[in-house]
């Protein structure tokens, strides 16, 4: 069963306690316009490098219908794949883009579904760039008009249970997440999220890939072969600074989950979690 969390800061200190009160994903944000609840590099890593999931909501102001249009949903979908391919979020899994208040059926007409079907062009777009499944967060109203019009592959309710629409949209059991109200866990504010354990997944991913491509599964990924002749050193992170883990010796046989630049996130026993970093420099295709 999955146990979700989202935050709006930073959750690298709390993860191992986390993962001690049973959590298995933490939902963090994106926003191009960077502000201080956006996840960065380090904290991206460092979550998946704990064995925990992620997902992502993007959300700037999200209580303004002026925020939306198809003008800002072209930029914002165009940053989420941008962002999350820096970052190496996997191709397939999902992005929220959030509409957090109560907005009425003409407003959203105007603004929100226009936003929604850029957002949808965008992802469809042939860009050398990843491709993300789109969710919705907000009310019922939202969720169901975002969802009947195909413009989205989740839906997330929000915590707001007298927004529009709201007590029957949770009725009909067509969300992928339900929000819970505010809790403090670890000593981070969190919210905590239901998940329907009646849908395939909610856009989550690991350090192994996104749940819809089967988890920890690795089908059509990467093999290679430690060159080194002194041995290969096997890091809890993608970098120099990072702890060592152990000495992979050379002819090691690896599975390559994701690379970052010059360092690659590997399985070094075929049984699917992530068990480090390594430079890629030291390895030849297998």
């Amino acid at each position: 069963m999955e146990h979700v969390v989202d935050a709006s800061v930073n959750v690298t200190k709390a993860l191992s306690c986390f993962k001690a009160n049973g959590i298995n994903t933490v939902i963090r944000y994106y926003n191009r316009d960077m502000t201080r609840k956006v996840i960065r590099t380090e904290e991206f890593n460092a979550v998946l490098a704990s064995g925990l999931s992620l997902c992502i909501v993007h959300q700037r102001g999200g209580r303004d219908p002026a925020e939306y249009g198809a003008k800002n949903g072209t930029l914002d979908a165009a940053h989420c794949r941008k962002y999350g391919h820096d970052l190496g979020q996997p191709a397939g899994s999902g992005i929220y883009f959030a509409v957090d208040f109560d907005i009425s059926s003409a407003d959203l007409t105007r603004f929100v579904v226009p936003y929604f079907e850029a957002v949808r062009a965008e992802m469809a777009n042939g860009a050398a760039l990843p491709s993300y499944r789109i969710g919705v967060y907000g009310s019922g109203l939202t969720c169901r008009t975002i969802l009947d019009k195909g413009l989205a592959d989740f839906t997330w309710l929000s915590q707001s249970r007298g927004f529009r629409e709201t007590p029957q949209f949770r009725a009909s059991n067509r969300w992928n997440m339900l929000q819970l109200m505010p809790d403090t866990l670890c000593g981070v504010g969190v919210d905590p999220d239901i998940v329907n354990p009646g849908m395939k997944d909610f856009g989550q991913f690991s350090a192994a890939g996104n749940a819809a491509s089967g988890g920890t599964g690795h089908a059509g990924l990467p093999r290679f072969r430690v060159i080194a002749r002194d041995g290969l050193r096997l890091r809890s992170g993608p970098g120099v600074e990072f702890p060592q883990l152990r000495l992979l010796a050379l002819g090691t046989l690896l599975t390559e989950i994701r690379r970052q630049g010059d360092w690659s996130f590997v399985d070094t026993n075929g049984d699917g979690p992530l068990d480090g970093a390594v430079h890629n420099g030291f390895l030849e295709p297998a």
